[in-house]
């Protein structure tokens, strides 16, 4: 038996070191075409470092992974024609510049939201892109053909000593093996393939099918609400402030021990403002939050697509209530598209500045800057009897000092706690960004003074800045402590005097355990619209709240106490 083994097992590794010594140059090809990949998935665990995937292990692990995948690809070239397989080499090598291109300005290669960006940009936004970053482009192309030919021939000479040596090949290929079985199984948030082309060959199918169903959305679905059970509307004017990885722990309002929230402090001790001390994102980066903050979507709805779900916007159209949508954010691309989905819902929206989620730009504006548009929507809403708006912000997105204006560089590093000055830094920024962002509160809320309205701010989820371990940022799947969000309502003098009853309801509800992704019942309990899917029990501000529901995150149960712990 073991004769029969290792006959075979040698003929095996003949004919694996023909086809390689024979293909030498394809493989090595391909192997230098996966190397952003590489690159990325390494940073990627640099900025994100789990217990799961250290340094150490990934650049051996990915490598590996690149090289089974290019000996596959170079057998498939080798059993086609020439001009196909030669037409899959050039679509490599292409492809393979463009996720360097894509690492070196974006910091992540080709994936699934960038070719659905790609898909969705006309040739007139194509050409002034290559126009605008024309200078970056050629520097990226020169880099690749450098660094290109310098790891083609380094590839090649260690491709070829090894395939020499009939004791090393085994071990590589068994390797190899386990490397591309671990990443593609284990690493589901890492681009599964290294080599662009097969990468690309494998999303582009379900991102044209997204896109394309993803552009019908907004107008058909808008409109194809259920009917309303209820219609009291009572509150004239509801405001709705979006904010951005704003944590609660780093505002002066919720005990944090620098003064960062001097207008929202004054507000609460002058009876305006509402603090809710128990309050968590249902996910921890942008567009999972979102999907869940005003539709019926919510944690425990499993796999169903979240836009299938009623929204608010066309429930309260329904209604009566003049809806606008107003942002500093993206108008679309890979994180701007649930946004955007909403804006086309409304009545009426506005962006600061046209821009994609790949715009190099996209921390150039201050949120100050969604103050005249808000000004020109109020007087446009005069003829409105009832009107709904929401106000996303950046909010204290990272880059943090791209966040505020330089007036507001109120703290430095020396008054942070942080064990290396760059944490210190880092914090002094964040500090900064969410000082910057109770100004505009406060400019919001200024502009309401007079009206019969209600001012509702939280943030799409928290952030970790060096708090309770060596991370700054947030991240699909991330701890308890990046969920963990301010939640504030405003009132104005008229609205406490029309509405006490709501009033008292508020102030009730300001230590009870919510998670955002009810939001919607509470925003139509708020305005006195309901439909048959509203749940009394969901919302926060109502007499029937259930405290007792389970708030999940990530198959987990959601624990304050657990909130300090860096991973779980």
């Amino acid at each position: 038996m073991k004769a029969v083994v290792f006959h075979h097992y040698e003929r095996f590794k003949s004919i694996f070191q023909t086809f390689v010594r024979e293909n030498l140059c394809w493989i090595s090809l391909f192997m230098v075409c996966s190397m952003p990949s590489v690159f990325s998935n390494v940073g990627y665990v640099l900025k994100y470092p789990s217990p799961a995937a250290d340094i150490a292990s990934m650049v051996p692990v990915c490598i590996l992974k690149s090289f089974t995948e290019s000996i596959l690809l170079a057998w498939v070239c080798s059993r086609l024609p020439r001009i196909p397989a030669r037409s899959i080499v050039i679509a490599t090598v292409f492809l393979a510049c463009c996720d360097l291109a894509a690492l070196k300005e974006y910091h992540f290669v080709l994936s699934e939201g960038l070719l659905q960006a790609v898909m969705a940009t006309n040739l007139q936004e194509s050409k002034e892109y290559l126009y605008t970053y024309r200078e970056e482009l050629i520097q990226s192309v020169l880099m690749a053909l450098t660094i290109g030919w310098v790891m083609f021939q380094a590839v090649f000479y260690g491709i070829r000593r090894i395939n020499q040596d009939r004791r090393v090949l085994p071990v590589v290929l068994i390797l190899g093996a386990e490397a591309f079985l671990y990443v593609t199984l284990y690493w589901g948030s890492l681009p599964g393939i290294s080599i662009a082309s097969a990468r690309c060959l494998a999303i582009l199918p379900k991102s044209a099918a997204e896109l394309s169903a993803y552009r019908d959305l907004p107008g058909r679905i808008c409109e194809d609400q259920k009917e309303l059970t209820r219609i009291d509307k009572e509150v004239p004017h509801v405001v709705f402030v979006l904010g951005e990885s704003a944590s609660r722990h780093h505002m002066g309002l919720y005990g944090y021990d620098l003064d960062t929230t001097p207008y929202l402090s004054a507000r609460e001790a002058n009876g305006e403002l509402t603090v809710f001390s128990d309050v968590i994102s249902p996910q921890s980066v942008t567009i999972l939050s979102l999907e869940r903050l005003f539709t019926f979507y919510h944690n425990e709805s499993g796999a169903d697509s979240w836009y299938r779900y009623g929204n608010l916007f066309g429930i309260l159209r329904k209604a009566g209530y003049h809806t606008a949508w107003l942002s500093n954010q993206e108008t679309g691309g890979v994180w701007g598209n649930v946004g955007r989905f909403y804006a086309d819902c409304c009545d009426a929206q506005a962006f600061v500045k046209r821009r994609d989620s790949l715009s190099k730009k996209v921390s150039a504006e201050y949120d100050e800057q969604l103050l005249p548009l808000f000004d020109s929507l109020l007087q446009d809403e005069k003829q409105e009897p009832y009107d709904f708006t929401v106000i996303h912000l950046m909010g204290c997105h990272a880059n943090y000092a791209s966040r505020y204006p330089e007036s507001f560089a109120i703290f430095q590093s020396d008054e942070e706690s942080a064990d290396t000055e760059k944490k210190r830094q880092a914090r002094a920024e964040y500090d900064n960004a969410v000082r910057y962002n109770d100004y505009i509160l406060d400019q919001i809320i200024r502009r309401l003074e007079q009206e019969d309205a209600v001012l509702i701010y939280i943030s799409d989820h928290g952030e970790e800045v060096y708090d309770v371990g060596d991370y700054m940022g947030h991240y699909t799947n991330g701890s308890f402590y990046q969920l963990e969000i301010p939640m504030l309502i405003w009132t104005s003098a008229s609205f406490r005097r029309h509405h006490p009853e709501t009033c008292q309801r508020i102030e009730a509800a300001k230590d009870r355990p919510y998670m955002t992704d009810d939001m919607i019942h509470t925003l139509l309990d708020l305005t006195g619209v309901a439909t048959d899917e509203y749940d009394p029990g969901r919302s926060i501000i109502h007499p029937d709240f259930r405290a007792d529901r389970p708030r999940i995150f990530n198959d987990k149960v959601y624990r304050r106490d657990w909130a300090e712990k860096k991973s779980f």
